[in-house]
């Protein structure tokens, strides 16, 4: 059954969402950072295997 509380229920949603947002995620430049690591780390174990290879 409809209450009245819809648009507040949602408000209350959004900002505990927004509250834990800070704790769980890093800033994007952090993950940028991350990924850019995993990445050069991973080219160089396939070009170390590739020069075994060869």
């Amino acid at each position: 059954m409809y209450t009245g509380t819809l648009i507040n229920d949602l408000m209350n949603a959004v900002e505990t969402t927004e509250k834990r947002i800070p704790q769980n995620m890093r800033s994007q430049e952090d993950k940028l950072d991350y990924w850019d690591t995993v990445a050069q780390r991973e080219i160089a174990h396939m070009e170390l295997a590739f020069s075994e290879v060869a």
